[in-house]
């Protein structure tokens, strides 16, 4: 089915995207305060508020156009299905498809045999690459917990991050060689170190909830952030225990 474009509507709601995106960036991309010489006055910057309001409407433009194409593209989909489905061998690909959604086991086994075979396929780089990929969904997990799930406003949630980051690394720096005496290797040491930071990291939260937990919206958010920012400073300062930034 063909979907005709309405080329009028569209060029009028992207006219009044455009016009309301100039009036709200107009204090700030057009008005320019100069105090030159000692005296004080307004410029007004009006090549800033002819090219936002170009720029927004092609961009408003395209966005629905988008938008639209994106639903021609799920019709076209679903009728692929249904096309695919009329085929037997179709209909067996979606049955496999559904037997692996009915048994997340399977799934997770497949998954896991993926991950524990990656670095024997691939380069360090590459592996390097997915570990750092790996750390940062389980932040974005934990962070869905706290703020999706819980629905308290946390921005300093990186703060528990660079406890973990830095208990790790001054495990090693100041217990490595101590290890190493009593015949410890390092890939021992890393799987003692591990929990080690997770627990300093646990105790951080702990500590930092008990005063906090009764508050609400933007104080816990207020709150939260300053203890990010303090212990950033204490961090990067206090060089003769964390070594510095």
């Amino acid at each position: 089915m063909n979907m005709k474009i309405d080329w009028k509507k569209e060029l009028k709601e992207s006219i009044k995207a455009s016009l309301w995106f100039m009036f709200l960036t107009f204090p700030i991309m057009v008005m320019k305060v100069s105090t030159l010489h000692g005296e004080s006055g307004t410029i007004y910057r009006w090549k800033n508020m002819i090219f936002i309001g170009f720029s927004f409407f092609i961009l408003s433009f395209i966005w629905r156009r988008m938008l639209e194409r994106r639903g021609i593209e799920k019709e076209k989909s679903d009728r692929l299905k249904t096309k695919i489905l009329d085929n037997p061998f179709g209909t067996k690909i979606y049955t496999f498809i559904d037997i692996l959604k009915a048994k997340p086991l399977i799934v997770k086994l497949l998954l896991a045999s993926v991950l524990i075979g990656y670095p024997f396929v691939f380069s360090m780089y590459q592996t390097n690459i997915m570990i750092s990929v790996l750390i940062y969904v389980i932040l974005g997990l934990g962070l869905n917990i706290v703020v999706g799930y819980g629905g308290i406003l946390h921005i300093g949630y990186a703060a528990f991050y660079a406890v973990g980051a830095y208990a790790y690394s001054l495990f090693f720096y100041y217990l490595g060689p101590w290890f190493m005496t009593l015949g410890i290797d390092q890939g021992l040491m890393f799987w003692i170190a591990l929990p080690v930071a997770a627990i300093c990291s646990t105790i951080f939260g702990i500590i930092l909830c008990l005063p906090v937990i009764r508050l609400k919206g933007d104080y816990i958010a207020i709150v939260t952030l300053a203890s990010l920012e303090i212990l950033k400073m204490v961090l990067e300062n206090w060089g003769k225990v964390t070594q510095g930034p």
